[in-house]
């Protein structure tokens, strides 16, 4: 889901979902991959073919460092990793309306900050993706990897001149502290600073200029 604000109202919230699956073989150095997302025989069995035709091929290079397992592991076994990511739903860590009203928030305390603002606009997209891995010896790896991420628009004006700058954060973990207003408010410090910086900025001096090299 994608949240989008601009200059004091909500621009639109767009949801999709979206599946698919990719083969990987591997042939001495060389490695065959192929994607689909067409969940049915036919297209498993064409996903396959181009993968292992890929593998012929050698169009991907194998990974230089490539992890080799040794666990003796029987079919449908499964690995027992470390957890990375928080075991949360993102989309559940904060309501729609509390999303709304970070946003709005943040476009307050960033107008409050210059007046020369012109124009502020915002984002928040959050994601969770689901991933199965089966090996070839049937082990089977499962992750969820949640996804946030921020964006901060801010243009300035000030005696006809005119800047913008955008300042954006993401990550799959700490979720709690990417949908915090401190948080927000760094990136629309530093989203600010740097649209200022640029409006004051002078052209670089053209033409020659002497140089001294020495050692």
């Amino acid at each position: 889901q994608e949240l989008s604000w601009r200059d004091g109202k909500p621009m639109g919230l767009s949801t999709s979902a979206s599946q698919g699956y990719s083969a990987r073989f591997i042939n001495g150095e060389k490695t065959g991959f192929a994607f689909s997302e067409n969940f049915n025989l036919s297209s498993l069995r064409a996903t396959l073919k181009a993968a292992r035709q890929n593998a012929a091929l050698g169009i991907a290079p194998a990974p230089a460092t490539a992890p080799v397992y040794q666990q003796g592991l029987e079919d449908g076994d499964r690995l027992s990793l470390p957890t990375i990511y928080s075991p949360h739903n993102p989309l559940l860590l904060l309501p729609g309306s509390e999303r709304i009203k970070l946003l709005k928030e943040t476009e307050d305390y960033i107008r409050a900050q210059d007046p020369a603002v012109q124009s502020v606009s915002l984002a928040l997209a959050i994601s969770l993706r689901h991933v199965h891995i089966i090996r070839h010896d049937g082990a089977t790896f499962t992750d969820l990897r949640p996804f946030i991420q921020g964006r901060v628009t801010v243009v300035v004006a000030e005696n006809g001149a005119q800047e913008d700058a955008i300042k954006a954060v993401s990550g799959c973990a700490d979720l709690a502290r990417m949908l915090e207003p401190a948080t927000w408010h760094k990136m629309a410090d530093d989203a600010l600073a740097t649209a200022r910086a640029k409006l004051h900025t002078e052209p670089a001096p053209a033409g020659e200029t002497t140089v001294v090299l020495g050692n």
